[in-house]
C-alpha cells in the first residue's frame, strides 16, 4: 500500500513539478501571483497547442531558476493541469498571453538597443490589460507586428499607464 502510495505522489509530481517550480520562481510564496503566472501558460496552451509542461519547459519563457516548491506550489500546479485556477475573470482571456514586470519594461532591449522592452512589445501589438499587486504587467496581443521598432516611431508608454488591477 505504501509502495503504491509513493508511486501515485511520484506520478503526479512529475506532472506537475513544473507547473510548481515555475510558480515558485516567479512569485515566490505569494501564491496568488503564482497563480496569475500559470493562467498565462495555461492561456498560451490553447493558443499554441501543446501541453502545459512544454509550454512551462519553451526557453526564456518563464524564470527557471532553483526554487524549493511547497505544497501550495504544488497545488496550483494541480489546479494549473486541470485549468481550474482561481484567478481574475481578465485573466481567464485566452488571449492574454504575456506578462512582464514593472522594471523590466524600462530596461533597454537587448535585440533593439535605443528602445526599451515595453516600446519593443507596444511595437509589436502587446497592450496591457492589467497589473498585479506584486507589479506584473498583463499583456494580450491586439496586432503581429516583429522585429524592432521602426524610425519615427513614438512609443506610447502603455506599460506606465495600466490602472486595472489583477
Amino acid at each position: 500500500m505504501k509502495l503504491y502510495l509513493l508511486l501515485l505522489v511520484s506520478l503526479i509530481l512529475d506532472k506537475v513539478e513544473p507547473a510548481a517550480l515555475t510558480a515558485c520562481n516567479e512569485a515566490g510564496l505569494e501564491y496568488s501571483e503564482g497563480a496569475r503566472v500559470l493562467q498565462i501558460a495555461v492561456n498560451r496552451t490553447y493558443s499554441r497547442k501543446l501541453d502545459l509542461n512544454s509550454v512551462l519547459s519553451q526557453k526564456h519563457q518563464f524564470n527557471l531558476k532553483n526554487c524549493r516548491y511547497t505544497l501550495g506550489h504544488v497545488a496550483l500546479g494541480v489546479q494549473a493541469a486541470n485549468n481550474s485556477l482561481e484567478v481574475s475573470s481578465l485573466l481567464k482571456n485566452k488571449q492574454i498571453e504575456y506578462y512582464d514586470a514593472l522594471w523590466s519594461q524600462d530596461s533597454r532591449s537587448k535585440k533593439c538597443p535605443e528602445f526599451t522592452v515595453g516600446d519593443v512589445w507596444e511595437y509589436n501589438g502587446l497592450i496591457p490589460v492589467c497589473e498585479s499587486p506584486l507589479k506584473h504587467i498583463f499583456f494580450k496581443q491586439v496586432k503581429n507586428n516583429p522585429g524592432c521598432p521602426t524610425p519615427g516611431f513614438v512609443p506610447k508608454k502603455l506599460y506606465k499607464k495600466v490602472r486595472v488591477k489583477c
